[in-house]
């Protein structure tokens, strides 16, 4: 197969397929062209590297992304069909999402969404394009367009998954949950007429809440519970002297019940907790989404603001005067400017007023997530910060929310206002030994 030459801007800088950095025998010519800028040499050279090893995927990221920022949109599909007839389909998608992404990382825009209107709806690589068109659309504002191409995606992605594998490619897997969680108006609507199904839990030692100050939530599972729960409580209570914390104890053992009551022992009235015995739904993913049927409670209880707390954070809510800045706000949330639709809005720390429309919103929230649930991890991880997104688009059209961006008002990054207080590797072991303990159950 034989490409033309052209004249691509500058990639961004980070890790390939088959990233020659990685290796121990000498990268490429056409490697060390594409990482000089000197793209017409890489373009050639890539183009010779495929022509002497057809399924080369280093040599065909090179070539595809030289040629789509040369303006060459047939590229998609001419890269997408080599790669699957050299190989398979789910490495050709492979191959493709990591040009597209890169190609959205460079802030090229223009390609993508001319793809998506070139490339044919029933074309293998048309269900990526949509989504990385989707991703250009997000950035340039056009969230309504971004999505519809969402939807878009949701409603086909099983047509092509029986021939791409979304599942074992971690890049492929990524654009799945991204693209599949995200959704429009109409579907957000839809979700609100089902029933949820009621939270089941029990108070364990009242907090004492003082003034006015926020309380602190976490929602946690006997491992997390056992290995962060302390140093949450000793951090967060003396970074912010008058708020209370509570913990969401989900599915627990003798020995997290014991710590809870040490807990509350050790900071009277500034420690509590809810204790839900079985969990609604076993699955990982329930526990991140916890936060949205506990909160309603707690406002309902204490009549004051709450802020959830992923369990492994420090937030310094008191030094950033965060109860004064959310004053006349329902919701606020830290924005991240990520180009991935379900990272646009982190759920790390996220700021809730006893408000009659952050009720609404939270029950939206509740119904949005609830039909996704019961689904193992690999397809619905990072639904809480999906629905954010999709629920907020659909608040702000309807006004029906006061939505504060939290790295606006405090001017300051997520890390400068909440730190993690343990290495993520430690924290991702973690979530993996959870997600294998999914796994586990019938």
């Amino acid at each position: 197969m034989t490409f033309v030459s052209g004249d691509p801007f500058n990639p961004p800088n980070a890790m390939l397929i088959n990233d020659p950095s990685k290796a121990t025998a000498p990268s490429p010519a056409y490697w060390s062209a594409f990482e000089s800028e000197d793209w017409n040499a890489a373009l050639t050279g890539a183009n010779r590297a495929v022509a002497i090893a057809p399924d080369d995927q280093q040599a065909l990221f090179v070539l595809g992304y030289c040629l789509l920022r040369a303006g060459r949109i047939s590229a998609v599909e001419e890269i997408f069909n080599h790669a699957a007839a050299v190989g398979s389909p789910t490495m050709a998608a492979s191959v493709l999402s990591q040009i597209l992404w890169y190609v959205l990382e460079s802030e090229c825009h223009g390609p993508l969404l001319a793809a998506a209107e070139i490339v044919p709806p029933d074309h293998p690589a048309a269900i990526l394009v949509s989504y990385y068109a989707g991703c250009a659309d997000m950035m340039t504002g056009a969230v309504d367009r971004a999505l519809a191409r969402f939807d878009w995606f949701a409603d086909h992605v099983h047509l092509f998954a029986a021939h791409i594998d979304f599942f074992t490619d971690p890049r492929l897997n990524l654009v799945f949950r991204q693209a599949r969680l995200v959704r429009g108006p109409a579907e957000v609507e839809r979700r609100a007429r089902i029933a949820v199904g009621p939270l089941q839990f029990r108070w364990h030692r009242e907090i004492q809440p003082v003034g006015t100050a926020p309380i602190l939530l976490s929602c946690m599972d006997t491992v997390y519970f056992l290995a962060f729960a302390e140093t949450f409580a000793e951090l967060n209570l003396a970074a912010n002297p008058t708020s209370s914390v509570v913990f969401h104890l989900i599915g627990p053992t003798p020995e997290a019940l014991s710590l809870l009551e040490h807990l509350a022992t050790r900071w009277p009235g500034r420690v509590g907790g809810t204790v839900e015995d079985a969990p609604v739904i076993p699955k990982v993913t329930y526990y991140a989404c916890a936060r949205f049927y506990v909160v309603p409670h707690l406002l309902r209880r204490y009549h004051r603001p709450v802020v959830s707390l992923d369990a492994e954070v420090c937030a310094e809510l008191h030094a950033n005067r965060l109860a004064t800045l959310c004053a006349a706000t329902d919701f606020a949330c830290f924005g991240t400017g990520r180009k991935e639709p379900a990272s646009v809005w982190q759920a790390t720390v996220m700021w809730w007023d006893d408000t009659p429309a952050c009720h609404r919103f939270l029950d939206l929230l509740q119904h949005y997530c609830w039909p996704e649930l019961s689904l193992p991890a690999h397809t619905n991880w990072m639904l809480d910060q999906a629905a954010l997104l999709s629920c907020l688009h659909y608040a702000e059209r309807t006004g029906a929310l006061t939505f504060a961006d939290l790295a606006v008002v405090t001017k300051k990054p997520l890390n400068e206002v909440a730190r993690r207080f343990n290495p993520d590797e430690f924290n991702q072991n973690l979530r993996n030994a959870t997600i294998q303990k999914e796994a586990a159950l019938p």
